[in-house]
């Protein structure tokens, strides 16, 4: 309980990782001002607390340049993320922010940061398009999760440059529309690529069939029409992943249940995303 002692800056030059996850304690935007001094922290793990901030995420943790992990899911963080701060963690490789009350726009540095592999900010209040994605930077990124945020636009084809993403999820975000881009038969690791919930329009890409890895694909609850391709059903069937699903609206998309849909979504059908991811 209580908060972290300011005294732990004592331990600045040894100190590389603080976890504190899953406890009670509560601090305010000022009481994280010790991070200024903690330059060698590399491992921020916090989630799971009572960390207030009205204004995004500390801008005090730009201190610690080293940083590879940041964790601070499930906290009461309100505000927008501060596009300068992620400029300076240009070290980041896990960065999760899911389940807080975060507003405003995804900083365009966020898709600069070349070492990213984990990117969690599910279930905050945000709202953005995907042109973060088009600096083309993302090269390691595994997972990528923006479930129930306000995503509007459309997919950029620069999400075909993600080659190393195995996990893909941006649902519930009604505003996301336009087509599936065909650059997805790029990502030939991805495992998971869940879409349901949103506006998209158009054909199910062809291409598709071009990831053999895939294990789950949930399209439900879209404006998609055509066809499944034969390979795509085949591709997942033959996965041996338990919760392996392809789910859309056969009542648009012709997808025969048992030969290739596992699943024909609804209305009132939502799906759980699994988790390749950690």
């Amino acid at each position: 309980t209580g908060k972290v002692p300011m005294e732990i800056v004592l331990l600045r030059e040894h100190l590389d990782t603080l976890n504190v996850t899953t406890n009670l304690l509560y601090m305010e935007y000022e009481d994280m001002k010790f991070f200024e001094q903690m330059t060698k922290l590399q491992h921020v793990v916090m989630d799971d607390n009572y960390i207030r901030s009205d204004n995004g995420v500390p801008t005090y943790l730009g201190a610690c340049t080293d940083l590879k992990t940041l964790q601070l899911s499930y906290n009461v963080l309100y505000g927008q993320l501060d596009n300068d701060l992620f400029h300076k963690l240009s070290n980041l490789e896990h960065l999760e922010i899911e389940s807080n009350f975060l507003t405003g726009d995804m900083p365009n540095s966020i898709g600069k940061l070349k070492e990213l592999v984990y990117l969690y900010a599910r279930r905050n209040s945000m709202s953005f398009n995907l042109d973060f994605l088009k600096a083309g930077k993302l090269n390691n990124l595994f997972a990528l999760w923006l479930d129930g945020n306000e995503v509007t636009g459309t997919i950029p084809t620069e999400i075909g440059q993600l080659t190393g993403l195995a996990s893909l999820s941006i649902t519930n975000s009604t505003e996301l529309s336009g087509p599936i881009p065909t650059e997805i038969g790029k990502l030939t690791d991805l495992r998971r690529l869940w879409l349901y919930n949103n506006a998209l329009s158009g054909a199910i890409p062809t291409e598709l069939s071009e990831l053999p890895k895939l294990e789950v694909l949930e399209l439900q609850n879209n404006n998609l029409e055509g066809e499944i391709p034969t390979t795509v059903c085949a591709n997942i069937l033959t996965q041996t992943y338990i919760h392996k699903a392809l789910i859309v609206d056969c009542g648009k998309v012709e997808c025969p249940l048992g030969t290739c849909c596992t699943k024909c979504g609804d209305d009132n059908a939502n799906s759980q995303n699994g988790n390749l991811a950690n």
